[in-house]
This record gives structure tokens, sequence and C-alpha cells, in this order.
């Protein structure tokens, strides 16, 4: 039980550190941005862009809440992500758009991930944030040079079965593989 407990403290360190080096210069560059918007513009860059699924993009729009709800360097509240979404609106970053109550497209108004607001990334924020994730790219190639990809993959399962059993806590480890 105690090496479980220190591998799983070793992630809180390993995370912090990570944010402490993503904040500086080296991931956020001359951006202007704080990490945490650094993190919601990738993010809807990431889902709009790069088909990612979490969050996932809805007609080339992310909605509030699954931005709400995959934040990786805090955990906001719908007032703090609303301003910083305006921040970023307000910067032409992002375009912020309300989902009118009737005649929205059935994709955006059902699930449990529905929202009232649309979020869709424009040219200039795009640009910003693929430089931001290609210096990320190149932060991951640095501090991970040398290690075996057995590790980086055992890694990667480690990561996805903790995630999983946040949803799922009876989920198997074979899931993942």
């Amino acid at each position: 039980m105690r090496r479980l407990a220190s591998n799983l403290g070793s992630i809180f360190r390993a995370r912090r550190d990570l944010a402490l080096i993503t904040a500086g210069w080296e991931v956020l560059g001359d951006s202007n941005l704080t990490i945490e918007e650094a993190d919601t513009l990738v993010d809807v860059y990431g889902a709009i862009n790069l088909d990612w699924q979490d969050p996932p993009a809805r007609l080339s729009h992310v909605t509030f809440r699954d931005l709400m709800e995959t934040a990786v360097h805090d955990r906001p509240s719908k007032a703090l992500l609303s301003l910083r979404l305006k921040r970023l609106s307000d910067k032409g970053l992002l375009i912020l758009k309300p989902i009118p109550r009737t005649g929205e497209p059935a994709e955006l108004r059902t699930g449990p991930r529905s929202s009232r607001t649309w979020v869709k990334i424009t040219p200039k924020g795009a640009k910003l944030a693929e430089e931001i994730w290609e210096r990320y790219g190149k932060l991951a190639e640095r501090l991970l040079a040398g290690v075996p990809e057995a590790d980086l993959v055992a890694h990667l399962r480690v990561n996805a079965i903790i995630s999983m059993r946040k949803e799922r806590p009876g989920a198997s480890y074979d899931e993942v593989c």
C-alpha cells in the first residue's frame, strides 16, 4: 500500500512541476495568456482541429460544460470559466455564441454534456493554440528524452486506468490495454 501511495503521490508532484515549467516561457512563450487561459484555448483547438475526444467537439464547437469538465490546471467555477472565456473572446481568440432554446442542433442540446453556450476558435486563436501546442510537444521531447518506449506505454496505461476509474470505480486494468 505504501508503494502505491508513493506512486500516486509522484503523479501529483510531477503535475506540480509540469505546471511550473508550462507556466514559464517554454510553453506559453510571449502569448500573454495565463496557464489556465492557454489550457482552455488549447482544449478548444484540440477538440476542433485535432479531433480530441476530451473535450469533444460538436459541429466545430465545444460546449461550456465540456470545458468545465475537462480543465487540466484548475476546476473553475461557472463564473471563473465565463470570465476566462470572455477574456479570450475579447482578445479575438474565441467566439462565444449562446445556443438558442429552439431550433438548435440536436447534437448540442442532448446528452449529459449539453450546454447553453457554444465556443468556437478563431483563426487567430487557432494559430496561437498551435504555437503553444508545438512548444508543449518540444517540452515533452526534452523531458522524456531517453525514457524507454515500454515505460512511456506503461505510464499512459496507468494514467488511463486512473481516469477510467473516476467514472467506473470497478474498471479492470485489462480494459485499457
